[in-house]
């Protein structure tokens, strides 16, 4: 990877304690948190990503994403169910892509190699605000 690398989003890498809140690498609460997938603020899971995976290139630049992805339970049943298709749609819609491929479909890739595994927020509700 070359030194031209973008960042976004939530971090915390390295030694040391975490923010209080955090556990493994990821919040515990939903607060300030937003659907990775379709930006709703009604989260209800946290998946902690494995830092040593969640580097990657689009567009001929080197990308990095965030310590872990938030998911609404709409979303979260999606990504169980490993329906791509229509998380690919949802995250056309709600991020707008250039190029579907280098856009949505890497960077999900990514979060499926780097993903640790689902933990429900301790401050989440049940709801579904969709249906």
């Amino acid at each position: 990877m070359s030194d031209d690398i973008t960042f976004s989003g939530t971090f915390h890498h390295g030694e040391g304690e975490e923010p209080e809140g955090w556990v493994d690498g990821a919040p515990t609460s939903s607060t300030d948190q937003y659907c990775a997938f379709c930006a709703t603020a009604h989260v209800g899971w946290v998946h902690p990503l494995d830092p040593a995976k969640i580097a990657y290139r689009a567009w001929g630049k080197g990308y990095t994403l965030p310590t872990f992805w938030a998911l609404c339970e709409r979303c979260e049943q999606l990504d169980q169910d490993r329906n791509d298709e229509a998380i690919v749609a949802l995250m056309t819609v709600t991020n707008g892509a250039d190029d579907v491929n280098e856009d949505i479909r890497k960077p999900l890739a990514v979060f499926r190699d780097a993903d640790q595994g689902a933990r429900r927020l301790e401050d989440s509700t049940d709801r579904d605000d969709f249906q």
